[in-house]
């Protein structure tokens, strides 16, 4: 599996002792809406907002007289443009897109209102964005009437990103035979890719992270467990080793369900979260210091690359009966 660069999470899945493991690999991406007072429920009190026009934009939302089903698309405050003869009504925001996004879109709800004719758009509503110069990225017209609230597709605005710009809307119209655009819920979303966060593995002896001492008569139990952080879905070398006394290693081998001599991957694949699991119940260690370790490798070539290698180590001291 490789690693999921979207918004929404994937699954997988995996088996280990005849246990099949869910793999939930989260989306890597966090998206938040960089405009304020999006929804315009500040009413009077918009600061975030500039209106240009002779009557207020924002307004508590009237209920639309052409069959919409409702007032305001969320809350009760919308911005109306137009509606009057030889309108031009402006209502403009500046953002910052940061330089660290890897997606920006804008996206809005709509109803329109008309009198005017159908033949050609005659009153207009433009979505323009200036950053030193205006662009018109989305315009909506007479000709887009309709009975209720329509949301936009998104509208690309990848181009902007690590700029400061302005979205405006931008209502004009005829003299005479009006329309009024009414508008809400608008968003600038910004993409970004979230700071990794570690993998930290976990490797537990009878339920203690140790020291801890028993006898060679005592058996032990031995589990693990695996936070991904932000690696869920990178492909990894799996390790979980045992060093004996004499100072060989073993290594779990999965399809066996033990330890055998040597030192090899226990499971090649991508990190998922793990709650703790048991990998043997009952196990019988000779006389002397034995460390355990579970440890992901980011790098999946089946050799321990310890610029790369995140592990959990637990110490067992084994006495005589």
């Amino acid at each position: 599996m490789s690693p999921n660069p979207g918004i929404q999470e994937r699954k997988g899945s995996l088996t280990v002792q005849g246990k099949t493991l869910t793999i939930t690999q989260n989306g890597s991406v966090t998206e938040s809406n960089v405009l304020q007072n999006y929804g315009f429920e500040d009413g009077t009190l918009n600061v975030a907002w500039t209106e240009a026009g002779p009557y207020e934009i924002i307004n508590r939302a009237p209920c639309f007289t052409m069959g919409a089903a409702e007032c305001a698309h969320g809350g009760e405050w919308i911005a109306w443009l137009g509606g009057y003869d030889n309108a031009y009504d402006l209502l403009y925001q500046t953002v910052a897109i940061p330089a660290s996004a890897v997606s920006a879109t804008l996206r809005f709800w709509y109803a329109i209102e008309t009198w005017d004719y159908l033949d050609a758009p005659y009153d207009i509503l433009s979505v323009r964005v200036y950053n030193g110069q205006w662009y018109t990225v989305f315009q909506l017209s007479n000709l887009n009437w309709n009975n209720d609230w329509t949301e936009t597709a998104k509208i690309d605005l990848s181009s902007f990103i690590g700029q400061t710009i302005t979205i405006a809307y931008v209502a004009t119209s005829d003299d005479s035979l009006w329309t009024n655009f009414y508008i809400d819920d608008l968003e600038v979303i910004s993409g970004t890719i979230d700071q990794p966060v570690s993998p930290l593995p976990n490797i537990k002896i009878n339920g203690s992270d140790g020291p801890i001492t028993v006898s060679s008569t005592t058996p032990v139990s031995i589990t693990v467990g695996l936070d991904p952080g932000s690696f869920s879905g990178q492909n990894a070398d799996w390790w979980v080793a045992e060093s004996v006394p004499s100072g060989d290693f073993q290594y779990y081998n999965l399809s066996k369900g033990s330890f055998v001599p040597g030192l090899l991957p226990t499971h090649k694949g991508a990190l998922f979260s793990l709650n703790s699991t048991p990998l043997l119940n009952s196990y019988y260690l000779t006389e002397g210091t034995h460390n355990f370790y579970f440890a992901v490798d980011l790098n999946m070539n089946g050799s321990l690359d310890m610029n790369s290698i995140f592990y959990d180590r637990v110490i067992v001291n084994v006495t005589s009966p």
